[in-house]
């Protein structure tokens, strides 16, 4: 308290709901905000704990070096991509809630290692399960609407994102696509950075709290403005490093 730390300064951290990202405070209006934190920090005057986590077994897999490329849901049903090395081909794998396991591998591969996937709604109305894949063997993106007749289409695809009813991917040469009915894609905007620079496809509000679709790069943040086809640089720069954009 005061009275016993005269020659202290006495601070209560209460509420974090100013987020993460600040390691020494400036002032008062930093007193809400944390360096880091596994907790969830939207709730005044409490911190409350992330979920549980619970380990699942490892799928047999027989890979060498194996990574996990991409795990999404379809109809209720888990579906992971495991990656080998680039002479190996990905595994596709069903999480078994019965069995609480992830089974044998599906007759389903991917040609390259698994890089990103989503989950797309046509104008017809039916829902895919998308997986992009991307090595120096090639690329492209695999779909399935049923988790067990799947489709490969060979347009370069290293990430995904969907935006205004659409199915968008971005190749390792940063050249931007979308597709409103799966399988036909449309070429749009090819982004001003060195080929293998974007590490993520993903939709955020701008400025005036409009959904857009943003592109992390090495080099820094995209912005793509739709109107004109074409990508801008926003004012979040970072210095050039591999892994920016990854979180």
């Amino acid at each position: 308290t005061k009275d016993s730390q005269l020659r202290s300064s006495i601070v209560a951290w209460s509420d974090w709901r100013g987020g993460i990202g600040i390691n020494r405070m400036e002032g008062a209006g930093d007193v809400n905000r944390a360096w880091y934190s596994n907790c969830q920090l939207r709730y005044k005057n409490h911190l409350v704990l992330p979920g549980l986590v619970t380990a699942t077994t490892a799928p047999s897999h027989g890979l060498t070096g194996p990574s996990l490329g991409a795990i999404n849901t379809l109809d209720g049903e888990v579906y992971a991509f495991w990656n080998g090395t680039v002479s190996e081909s990905p595994k596709l794998f069903k999480y078994s809630n019965t069995s609480s396991s992830w089974g044998s591998a599906l007759t389903q591969s991917a040609t390259d290692r698994v890089t990103d996937s989503v989950v797309f709604t046509d104008a017809g109305g039916t829902t895919y399960l998308v997986f992009a894949h991307y090595d120096t063997n090639g690329s492209g993106y695999t779909y399935s609407s049923d988790g067990s007749s799947w489709t490969t289409d060979a347009t370069d695809a290293q990430f995904l994102t969907v935006w205004d009813e659409r199915l968008w991917g971005i190749s390792y040469v940063g050249q931007l696509w979308y597709s409103t009915t799966i399988g036909t894609e449309v070429l749009d905007a090819v982004l001003p950075t060195p080929d293998g620079s974007v590490t993520k496809l993903f939709v955020a509000r701008n400025a005036m709290g409009i959904p857009v679709i943003y592109a992390a790069t090495t080099q820094g943040l995209f912005m793509h403005n739709a109107d004109n086809a074409r990508w801008e640089k926003t004012q979040m720069t970072f210095p050039t490093h591999p892994d920016n954009g990854k979180g």
